[in-house]
C-alpha cells in the first residue's frame, strides 16, 4: 500500500482497497439508464462491408431495448473492436432522436462511412447502442432565431431547446 500511497497520493490507498473489494459505497440500483447497446462478438474476424445483417439485428435489439425506458436515447452509437482488440466508437445526435428501429438502424449503418480504416480491416465485435437520454415529454422544437454576424451582414441562426411544449406552459 505504501508505494500504492507514495505514486499515487491518497488515491492510491483508494486503489488499494478497491483492489481487494473493499468499497463501502451505498449501491444505488435504480439509477436512471445512461446508454442501452446491444454487442455480438464473432468467432470469425469480419469485415467491415460484411457487418450489414448484424448491425440491422443488434439495432432491433436496441430499438426494442430502448422502447421500455421512460426517456428517451438521442444519441446512437456504433461501436467496433479490431481483429488487434482496438475499441473505436463512432456516434451520430440527430436533429431529433431517432424515431423508429429504420431510423437508428440507417444511422447506425451510415456510421460505418467514419470509421476510417482500410477495407481489409477485421472486426471482432461490433455493437449498437443508445444513449444521451431527455425526458419524454420535453420535445426538441425551434425556440427562436438569433441573429449572428457574418462577411456581408447578418444570419439565422436556430436556437433549439429542451422543454414543455408551449401548449403545456
Amino acid at each position: 500500500m505504501a508505494t500504492l500511497e507514495g505514486r499515487f497520493g491518497r488515491y492510491g490507498v483508494r486503489l488499494y482497497e478497491l483492489a481487494r473489494g473493499i468499497d463501502n459505497r451505498e449501491v444505488v440500483p435504480d439509477r436512471p439508464t445512461q446508454s442501452i447497446s446491444a454487442e455480438d462478438t464473432f468467432e470469425l474476424d469480419v469485415l467491415l462491408a460484411e457487418m450489414e445483417p448484424m448491425i440491422r439485428r443488434l439495432a432491433e435489439h436496441t430499438w426494442t431495448a430502448s422502447r421500455k425506458e421512460s426517456r428517451i436515447p438521442r444519441t446512437v452509437v456504433l461501436k467496433l473492436k479490431t481483429s488487434e482488440f482496438k475499441i473505436l466508437t463512432r456516434s451520430h445526435t440527430p436533429g431529433s432522436p431517432p424515431a423508429s428501429c429504420e431510423e437508428l438502424t440507417n444511422i447506425a449503418l451510415s456510421l460505418r462511412e467514419r470509421v476510417g480504416l482500410s477495407p481489409q480491416q477485421r472486426f471482432h465485435l461490433v455493437g449498437v447502442g443508445m444513449s444521451n437520454f431527455c425526458d419524454s415529454d420535453l420535445r426538441m422544437r425551434p425556440l427562436s432565431r438569433l441573429f449572428s454576424p457574418s462577411g456581408s451582414g447578418f444570419q439565422f441562426k436556430s436556437l433549439l431547446v429542451f422543454g414543455p411544449a408551449p401548449e403545456d406552459w
